[in-house]
């Protein structure tokens, strides 16, 4: 996942890191307008063999509640501290690249 919070944060996105433990549901607002939540991840493998979803909300009230459930998250994320990347990294997160769409 490296190499794709470098590019988030190089496209200026704020990345929080959500631990201990996993957590799979996502959320997102656009513009205070409109919100995603959900299971899936932006991949074919989700999206058409794992059958997960996502719920488009367009009121305010929930988009009120949504927002309220991502600051509370971000009060228990950290910032990733991303190191400067050694060959060996560099590789296995390229092979990891490459085999992303069948993972």
């Amino acid at each position: 996942r490296r190499y794709y919070v470098r590019e988030l944060q190089r496209a200026g996105a704020r990345v929080l890191l959500f631990g201990p433990g996993m957590m799979h549901s996502k959320g997102i607002i656009v513009d205070d307008r409109i919100g995603l939540i959900g299971s899936a991840n932006f991949d074919l493998r989700s999206l058409f063999v794992n059958f997960e979803i996502g719920v488009i909300i367009y009121t305010r009230h929930e988009i009120a509640a949504i927002r309220a459930w991502i600051d509370d998250l971000a009060g228990r994320c950290r910032a990733p501290v991303i190191a400067k990347r050694r060959f060996l990294t560099s590789v296995a997160e390229d092979v990891c690249r490459l085999l992303a769409p069948l993972l």
